[in-house]
């Protein structure tokens, strides 16, 4: 799996870069990051803690592999880009920017990170990045094959969305059926 970034080219050659699940989550759901997160003193890394941490509340604890992530992170040189990994789904697109492969998980659990939008990506979206990338792996475990569920998640992480476990309140002494498609 891998994250997708917004990118816009300035005049000068330079470019801005924000992660999708951010976009599409302001553009399609309605979910603007939370306006305290403006003033948060919190370097990208705090920020991706405390968010992965609020989506842990939910039924993924994905807070443990964000500082994995960060600290084995490879970024790209400005001579390398990423492929395109067609797990999106999304029904849109930026007008007048592109959307372009951001990071690619390796399933031997190595993040590359495009250096260049690394680079551009402000404190949100370096923080969103490493919570999808964390999320998604989880998920994918759970056999999700696109992630859709994950972007919604992050967008709402960073909206300022709480999240419940499905199993608060449940008995222990329940038990539960799933069904998977083969």
């Amino acid at each position: 799996g891998g994250g997708n970034a917004v990118i816009c080219r300035n005049p000068d050659g330079t470019i801005r870069a924000e992660l999708f699940d951010l976009f599409e989550g302001r553009e399609l759901y309605h979910m603007h990051a939370s306006e305290n997160l403006q003033n948060d003193p919190r370097s990208y890394l705090e920020l991706a803690e405390a968010m992965a941490e609020r989506i842990g509340k939910g039924s993924f604890n994905v807070s443990a592999d964000i500082r994995r992530l960060d600290k084995e992170k490879d970024l790209t040189s400005s001579n390398a880009g990423l492929n395109a990994i067609d797990d999106s789904l999304s029904p849109i697109i930026p007008k007048g920017c592109d959307l372009v492969q951001a990071a690619a998980y390796l399933a031997s659990g190595q993040l590359h990170i495009d250096g260049e939008i690394w680079n551009a990506m402000d404190r949100d979206s370096k923080a969103a990045l490493l919570v999808h990338e964390a999320l998604y792996k989880a998920t994918r475990n759970e056999g999700e094959t696109n992630s859709i569920r994950t972007r919604r998640a992050v967008a709402a992480a960073f909206a300022g969305k709480t999240f419940e476990n499905p199993m608060d309140g449940v008995s222990k002494r329940s038990f539960a059926c799933m069904a998977k498609e083969d």
